[in-house]
């Protein structure tokens, strides 16, 4: 199956797809078609090589993006960190085609698939939830927080953001009802009263 249509296998109903024919949605700047398509042409063009590196970016892709049913908390945290390492090899193509670096334009997908799952209400919470993250920093060294951010979802800001991305709300259901989900089933910590 080419690559691009592995990404397609995810519903319009998400709001990330747009029709190629049709004009983009207002307010909407980046696809997940156009990111199919910007790593169909870095796959094309790649030295074989660099092959592996492309498959694996897409894969990371279509787990955070794409994949609707419930995933391991290991799986979605290896995702991120695909992205995390190997967006710079993209960067220079996802420029030059979209206007921005790779993680600029997946990350904005990212809060495309919350916004889509959790109600653009909650988008703000998600984003609070996601960066509740306390570090001790006085007594801490720059080593062990890079291996704590690198090592452990729950102290990766990109990776609870990636997990709230698992949830979904129904219409009408606030803020509340987010917290106690992050709570509950994704054993993230809330801000404190929430």
């Amino acid at each position: 199956m080419p690559m691009p249509a592995l990404l397609m296998q995810y519903s319009a109903r998400a709001g990330l797809l747009a029709d190629a024919d049709a004009p983009t949605q207002p307010g909407v700047r980046y696809t997940l078609e156009q990111v199919g398509q910007v790593l169909q042409a870095i796959h094309d063009q790649s030295p074989n090589d660099l092959r592996p590196d492309v498959t694996r970016f897409l894969e990371a892709t279509r787990v955070l993006l794409v994949v609707s049913e419930p995933l391991p908390d290991d799986v979605i945290f290896q995702a991120v960190r695909v992205w995390q390492e190997e967006a710079e090899i993209f960067d220079q193509v996802f420029s030059h085609s979209l206007g921005q670096p790779a993680l600029y334009v997946l990350g904005y997908l990212l809060l495309r698939r919350l916004e889509a799952r959790l109600g653009w209400q909650n988008l703000p919470c998600a984003v609070a939830i996601a960066a509740n993250v306390t570090y001790d920093l006085e007594q801490i060294s720059l080593v062990d927080l890079e291996s704590l951010v690198t090592n452990d979802p729950r102290l990766n800001v990109d990776a609870r953001l990636a997990l709230l991305g698992t949830l979904e709300l129904a219409p009408g259901q606030g803020t509340a009802e987010l917290a106690h989900q992050a709570r509950e089933v994704l054993s993230l910590a809330v801000p404190e009263g929430w």
